[in-house]
């Protein structure tokens, strides 16, 4: 009897060790996927804010250049277009900016010519503004680094623009020189070429 005794208090303290063991086991497998969960969920809550602090660029921009003719001006090339992308953010008086226009974008109603404009300066113009001092309503001179075929150039933009409903308006203008890039200027010889300087428009709303 005293045998037995011993091994029915050895059986029951073995099940409430498995008992305790499985509890253990189901505390650690609960605590994993509320941890998981919980990541999951701050994952998702901060991928919405990084989509809402994102601004949404839609507008115009174009270029102009003299065409001259046995060293006369005889035509005014103009290219616009809407293919735009980029960011501009406002905040404690300081604007930046960092924008991309795609130059096949860019039409001049000549398929030929346009295409070599990509050719001559490449896919796409960069312009950046970075913690410029600025107050709305605005009409200023403000330098934005220009990016052309690999070259970055300072140039001065005459900026306008105001504070709307939906975000900011900016509208611009400034003139860049082709040789500072680096590019030649198109042409053939005795006959025709294009002026050095080339006027560079922006008009854009950010939301």
């Amino acid at each position: 009897m005293k045998n037995l005794g011993i091994i029915i208090l050895i059986v029951l303290l073995g099940v409430g060790i498995w008992h305790v063991s499985q509890n253990d086991e189901t505390n650690e497998v609960n605590s994993v996927t509320t941890e998981n969960t919980t990541e999951q969920v701050e994952n998702s809550n901060n991928e919405d804010m990084m989509i809402e602090s994102e601004s949404s660029i839609s507008g115009t921009t174009s270029y102009s250049i003299q065409k001259e003719y046995f060293g006369q001006p005889a035509e005014t090339v103009v290219g616009t277009g809407s293919d735009i992308d980029g960011t501009v953010d406002y905040e404690n008086g300081m604007l930046n900016a960092n924008l991309m226009i795609a130059t096949n974008s860019l039409s001049t109603g000549s398929d030929g010519r346009d295409d070599y404009v990509v050719g001559l300066i490449g896919e796409s113009i960069m312009a950046e503004i970075n913690n410029a001092e600025v107050n709305f309503p605005l009409n200023q001179e403000i330098v934005v680094d220009v990016t052309i075929d690999g070259t970055t150039n300072q140039v001065p933009f005459m900026l306008s623009g105001n504070e709307i409903e939906s975000g900011i308006s900016l509208a611009g203008s400034g003139t860049i020189t082709l040789s500072s890039f680096g590019i030649e200027r198109p042409g053939t010889t005795g006959v025709y070429t294009t002026s050095d300087e080339v006027i560079l428009n922006v008009d854009i709303v950010s939301s």
